[in-house]
């Protein structure tokens, strides 16, 4: 069975089970055995409550569910538009995740601007789904907060047309790779922003680590790019909970 050569952080996973459809795997275990048996290290999850019904429900399952589990680091959600800062998390986590199109607001500075503020403040970085978030107001907002890194996820082949003059346009915008299989398209990334601005992410349980980790490997990476890409471009992003509500 194909094993990593280098360590790996997964930047995208998800607990909770669906609303519409059963998964597979919805459990902090079958998590683990997944990192497990593709040779992952630790990774980034969030709860899919906090997307479908309540960001502070979502948020405190989440906690409960990886308290036991060391390896799994916990990401937030919060809703921009209606999420009070005051009832939120005080935390060494420095990793936020949004999700605009779901919680019906415009990713918007006239919206996210209290928050962007207290983002920069504090250090944190942002995640968004590309889906979730038009491309016009990532860039508006990624441009009206430089200093806050933004990371684009779950990216794949039929964003590129849009992704690619996107990244060359803001500095502070980082690329988590779960589903960009174009051919020698990593490499394009990585000759075009470096491999510092790209993170390796599993989409865990839509899709299967392996066959992602295995592709990369295949890139004609050296050990050091895919190194920045599987585990340290995460590690300048991310740092472990400790997280209290005020």
């Amino acid at each position: 069975m194909f094993k990593p050569s280098v360590p790996v952080i997964d930047g995208h996973a998800v607990l909770g089970r669906r609303h519409d459809r059963r998964v597979a795997f919805d459990t902090p275990g079958d998590l683990i055995a997944v990192m497990d048996r593709n040779g992952i290290e630790r990774a980034l999850v969030y709860h899919r409550y906090a997307v479908e019904y309540d960001t502070q429900a979502g948020n405190a399952e989440l906690e409960s569910l990886v308290s036991g589990y060391p390896r799994l680091i916990a990401q937030r959600i919060v809703n921009m538009a209606s999420d009070d800062r005051a009832r939120f998390y005080q935390s060494g986590s420095r990793s936020l995740r949004v999700f605009p199109k779901s919680h019906l607001y415009p990713f918007v500075p006239w919206v996210v601007g209290p928050w962007m503020d207290w983002i920069r403040e504090t250090g944190k970085s942002l995640w968004v789904s590309v889906d979730e978030v038009d491309p016009r107001d990532l860039y508006e907002t990624a441009h009206t907060f430089p200093t806050v890194p933004f990371v684009l996820s779950a990216v794949h082949y039929g964003h590129f047309a849009f992704v690619w003059p996107l990244i060359a346009a803001l500095p502070n915008l980082y690329i988590e790779l779960s589903r960009l299989d174009i051919m020698v398209g990593v490499r394009m990334f990585v000759k075009r922003i470096g491999p510092g601005r790209l993170l390796f992410g599993s989409f865990y349980p839509e899709l299967d680590p392996g066959p992602y980790l295995f592709y990369l490997h295949r890139t004609g990476l050296d050990d050091d790019a895919l190194r920045a890409i599987c585990r340290d471009t995460v590690l300048t992003l991310v740092e472990d909970d400790g997280a209290h509500a005020i």
